[in-house]
């Protein structure tokens, strides 16, 4: 089934949740690339308001949307444990697959790939912000040399607590930050340097009390000369960004992770002799990345699949290393 004949893509939706209301099917509507076809949830009355408010006739439960005949490809934005099993379910359904993150909760979960192999068929990992393209544009100056070998980088993804019915307070279906955030920092290592990591050192803070992890920081040393130091947490000030220190200079990057349709990003640049801002202007990450999985579908290689197992051995090594600290 790889591949599709005609565009645009028919996507159902798995799934009525806040991210899938705010971000990711408005992100849909504008793309040329897809048409919202159906919108599933396991409360009907829901799915119903979501496809008036998104102007869709068709409706029903998650398996409706699996099952459909008309719909090649699903996004799944329900809680985390549930990821995997509807994950199963889509694949066997020849169903192409975008899915928040994490999709995996354990790196031992590797038959997801083949079985996605063996029925002709892709799916990716939300992480929408990597194709946002103030990343591209720190990769080409690191691969340039413009701040001189690295030396050092500085990640920070930190946010307020959310309203105490999100479900990152809910430790059954898969709450707390870990979950939540610990990939950002994990994939954007990988998006930057590559895969040559040995993890230095790893710390969780768990709240007793809520039940669910509260803060993790590890420190990587990458290729044997940088140290990548990074910090996800729950009940902070906001913060998304990094910051990477070469020999000859620094990029700082303000807003990394969640950035808004129409936030102008920045990065400054400082070398030697100067120093720049530059201004990357407004657009539509979680559009940009559905369309990038819509036009990776033909490739057979499986390297995004690959690439969401290796970040998820990557998470389970840290977790395994950390030293845990009850509050």
């Amino acid at each position: 089934m790889i591949g599709f004949t005609k565009l645009p893509v028919k996507v159902g939706i798995i799934g009525c949740s806040s991210v899938a209301k705010r971000r990711f099917i408005p992100a849909l509507l504008e793309s040329k690339k897809a048409k919202l076809q159906m919108i599933g949830s396991r409360d009907l009355s829901k799915a119903k308001i979501f496809s008036k408010l998104f102007n869709v006739n068709s409706f029903g439960s998650y398996e409706d949307v699996i099952s459909s005949k008309t719909i090649d490809f699903v996004y799944i934005s329900t809680p985390p444990t549930s990821h995997e099993y509807l994950l199963e379910r889509a694949i066997k359904a020849k169903k192409h697959v975008l899915c928040e993150k994490p999709v995996l909760l354990s790196g031992a979960n590797k038959f997801i790939l083949d079985l996605a192999k063996s029925n002709g068929v892709r799916f990716f990992e939300n992480y929408a912000y990597i194709a946002h393209p103030q990343h591209a544009k720190v990769k080409y100056f690191i691969e340039q040399n413009i701040i001189g070998p690295i030396m050092d980088v500085s990640v920070s993804y930190t946010y307020p607590f959310p309203l105490k019915t999100d479900i990152r307070f809910n430790s059954k279906i898969g709450g707390g930050v870990i979950n939540d955030s610990l990939g950002y920092p994990v994939t954007l290592a990988r998006y930057l340097f590559g895969n040559l990591f040995e993890i230095i050192s790893a710390d969780i803070t768990y709240s007793e009390e809520l039940g669910i992890d509260l803060m993790c920081k590890f420190e990587f040393l990458i290729n044997q000369s940088i140290r990548y130091h990074a910090h996800v947490a729950m009940g902070a000030d906001y913060f998304s960004g990094y910051k990477i220190q070469g020999q000859k200079g620094s990029i700082e990057v303000f807003r990394a992770f969640s950035v808004n349709e129409d936030h102008q990003a920045e990065i400054k640049l400082k070398t030697l002799s100067t120093e720049t801002l530059i201004k990357i202007e407004p657009v539509n990450q979680f559009q940009l990345y559905l369309d990038y999985c819509i036009d990776r579908i033909g490739d057979t290689t499986q390297s995004e699949e690959q690439s969401i197992l290796d970040t998820r051995y990557l998470m389970d090594a840290i977790i395994k290393m950390a030293k845990i600290n009850k509050i």
